[in-house]
């Protein structure tokens, strides 16, 4: 039985794609970070030389962008250690012990500018200018560059906002009730493409199985706004919108992708996948989950 080596899987991601593998013809190995910290390369190489996966996929980052922008600058230190530095010992390891190299990128790597707009396809340029970006997408792209810069059997694979994994308070449908009770405004100036994670992990599981090396783009079109996703959301589940406003500016610690992303047609033809809508995906949510959304109703 071919054998997959999960890091991150008690993420927000990476516990759903863990499930999802569950009944799949793969051994899944899912060390916590006590028994694996990657940041640690000895004990890195001894685990990928004990349990010789045939694929590793990494989901492990410092995710919290505006935390994250207080490094800018700093190529040391906990952020650039995790987000780049244990993404290059994973992927040397698996050249070295022959495993194909999942890495879980981001949308953050493209300016989304209005002189560099999205949405972006898979062989679209990223951001030339650092400026551009914060610097959470600085670590992810640095990060890819020095796996693309090896070119050997690997797969970045790109998401944006992902969502359907509603046990989680950091899941998109989990934010977008805590914010609509506690009357926060919403952008209607911020493009983007949400990532269902059901779409993602069926991704996943086609490149355990295909190993074909590129960039990979998962994400439910068409491109919208939180305002749209968010009136959706409101609409299927019959809830006040209170004090949801259009925003248009609104000034953050960290920059973000203004008019980001995904268009995804190299993805899905390669991997013989389809992606749902981003309403299908909201639909699916409200047919299955609307009883366990509403225990995260404060009512």
């Amino acid at each position: 039985m071919q054998t997959i080596l999960l890091i991150g899987a008690s993420g927000l991601v990476g516990s759903s794609v863990h499930s999802f593998f569950a009944d799949k013809p793969f051994k899944v190995f899912t060390p916590s970070h006590k028994h694996l910290d990657i940041t640690h390369p000895r004990t890195v190489n001894s685990y990928i030389k004990k349990f010789h996966p045939d694929v590793i996929i990494n989901f492990a980052a410092t995710t919290a962008i505006d935390a994250i922008e207080k490094s800018r600058g700093k190529q040391f230190g906990p952020v650039w250690r995790l987000n780049v530095e244990a993404v290059q010992t994973l992927h040397n390891l698996s050249i070295d012990y022959s495993a194909f190299f999942i890495q879980i990128s981001s949308d953050a790597v493209f300016p989304g500018t209005r002189n560099e707009p999205g949405p972006y396809n898979e062989s679209d340029p990223v951001a030339s200018n650092y400026n551009d970006i914060n610097w959470y997408g600085v670590t992810k792209l640095t990060a890819e560059k020095s796996i693309v810069d090896r070119n050997n059997r690997y797969a970045i694979v790109r998401i944006s906002h992902p969502f359907g994994n509603i046990a989680s308070p950091r899941d998109l449908i989990r934010k977008t009730v805590r914010e609509i009770h506690m009357g926060h405004s919403l952008f209607a100036d911020q493009q983007f493409t949400p990532t269902y994670i059901p779409d993602l992990s069926n991704v996943l599981f086609k490149l355990a199985q295909k190993r074909i090396t590129g960039i990979y783009h998962v994400g439910c079109g068409p491109p919208v706004s939180r305002w749209e996703f968010d009136c959706y959301f409101v609409k299927n589940y019959s809830l006040k919108k209170g004090s949801m406003e259009r925003y248009l500016k609104k000034s953050s610690k960290a920059p973000r992708t203004r008019i980001g992303g995904f268009v995804s047609r190299r993805t899905r033809r390669i991997l013989g996948v389809t992606f749902h809508t981003w309403q299908e995906a909201l639909d699916e949510i409200h047919k299955y989950s609307k009883r366990d959304i509403f225990a995260f109703l404060p009512y």
